[in-house]
């Protein structure tokens, strides 16, 4: 089936749902976004997102990708334009989606890269055979993240202690690329009630990247 016919399908069943049944996340997003000074709109389409955002890691798991529930706004303390919406990736999408958090700002200059807590398969790995890690100049990430990047010496200013407390705390996985981040809990629904508070770890994310400079000195 051709990808647009698909996606109009899709969408054409999405409102004939959200008209019998309702959409309580979709209402409380909308509603969020009145409070909190965000544009809202219920979805875009995969393809008209940026290219390099397209490419980060997190859209390539899977074909059927869907972005809904999606809330804009430019933070006027950083100056960086703020994206938040549900990803939907699977064949029963409305039973698995992760939340996802988008910084986009002029200051950032990533390599294509992803940096992700170890899974229980990947601490397996380490134990029953060795593997060159990008992360082995940075003992306290390579205990407990995966990076997947063509250039780790590009991320070197960034890899500091307390970014690493805060993300390992927190569960975060970080990809990026060019000016965009990108910041979201693997395979977690983030509920509206704590979207504020998972904003402001973002920013607070973004801060530390641009501006904590431990690593110059090592």
């Amino acid at each position: 089936m051709d990808s647009s016919i698909g996606t109009f399908i899709e969408d054409i069943f999405d409102d004939i749902v959200d008209a019998v049944s309702g959409n309580r996340r979709k209402d409380l997003m909308r509603q969020f976004a009145q409070e909190n000074q965000y544009s809202f709109k219920k979805k875009i389409h995969f393809r008209d997102l940026d290219l390099d955002i397209q490419l980060l890691p997190l859209f390539q798991a899977t074909k059927s990708r869907r972005v809904r529930n999606v809330l804009t706004r430019l933070d006027s303390a950083q100056g960086a334009i703020i994206k938040i919406f549900d990803l939907y990736q699977s064949q029963t999408d409305r039973d698995h989606h992760t939340t996802c958090l988008m910084i986009d700002d002029d200051e950032f200059y990533f390599p294509h890269f992803q940096l992700r807590p170890k899974s229980g398969v990947d601490k397996l790995k380490n134990i029953f055979m060795y593997s060159k890690n990008t992360l082995d100049a940075y003992p306290n990430f390579k205990k407990t993240h995966i990076l997947r990047t063509e250039h780790p010496e590009s991320l070197h200013h960034y890899l500091t202690p307390l970014l690493h407390d805060i993300i390992t705390k927190h569960g975060i996985v970080l990809e990026g690329h060019q000016q965009h981040l990108l910041l979201y809990k693997t395979d977690k629904s983030i509920g509206v009630e704590e979207l504020e508070e998972f904003t402001e770890l973002g920013l607070t994310i973004s801060d530390n990247i641009l501006h904590d400079h431990t690593n110059e000195l090592v």
